[in-house]
């Protein structure tokens, strides 16, 4: 990661695989010089905590889409304070995959989407919002075994 960092500046997708030796900090470093940052993808459980997800929006104002999966329900905690940062910091988010988060909660959801007036699909754990949770605008509902997908007509 730190020649990436180094040599490709206008770098705009991340996806981080399950195999990959890369660190957080190494993440971190790439995210503070690579500015153009609007898609990243992680599927290695190192990643999945408040702290890493708080570190990505502080540093990628033009993310637009985020994944945060995992094959499994792990022990790693991501939030509502991560959602709380996401929500501040990335106004262009347009996607956004939690559906292995399960610390997350309906008002969690819910300023994310206030904030976020791109936010168009919402991938989530089934038991994140209420069945009955007005959203205050039209949303499609696709329900999965183990994923709802939420798309947000506004």
């Amino acid at each position: 990661m730190p020649l990436i960092s180094k040599y490709c500046l206008k770098l705009e997708y991340i996806q981080i695989n399950t195999d990959s030796t890369a660190i957080p900090i190494q993440l971190l470093q790439l995210l503070q010089t690579c500015l153009y940052i609007k898609s990243i993808i992680l599927l290695n459980d190192i990643y999945h905590t408040d702290d890493v997800i708080i570190d990505i929006a502080e540093h990628c104002s033009n993310l637009q889409i985020l994944t945060i999966h995992s094959d499994y329900y792990n022990n790693k905690t991501v939030s509502d304070i991560s959602l709380l940062a996401l929500s501040k910091h990335c106004l262009f988010l347009k996607e956004i995959d939690l559906n292995t988060c399960k610390y997350i909660t309906e008002t969690g959801i819910l300023q994310l989407i206030q904030q976020c007036k791109s936010l168009h699909i919402l991938k989530l754990n089934p038991c994140a919002i209420f069945e009955y949770t007005n959203f205050g605008f039209p949303v499609d509902v696709d329900i999965y075994n183990n994923y709802t997908i939420y798309t947000l007509i506004r």
